[in-house]
């Protein structure tokens, strides 16, 4: 999988109006994830709403994975995050 690992992506959108805190998703690699982008970031004309920069995968399965991350996934936005080695 390590010849896969920079190049992976996950995407996560919101397409309501509410914010999900500690909203888990399942993810492919054990392992730190860094936020690449968030398009409510106030730069791209967002609410600003806090999202960790950083997250700690854990071994809580979900979708299918045996790790997930909780993430706080803004209103109306999307979310790119990378896992880091």
């Amino acid at each position: 999988w390590r010849r896969y690992h920079d190049i992976h992506l996950i995407t996560v959108l919101n397409f309501t109006p509410v914010p999900r805190t500690e909203y888990r998703i399942g993810v492919p690699f054990p392992g730190k994830y860094v936020q690449r982008m968030s398009s409510d970031d106030q730069r791209f004309g967002g609410s600003g709403y806090e999202t960790a920069r950083e997250l700690q995968a854990d071994l809580t399965g979900q979708h299918g994975m045996s790790q997930s991350l909780a993430i706080h996934l803004p209103p109306l936005a999307a979310l790119v995050l990378q896992p880091v080695h």
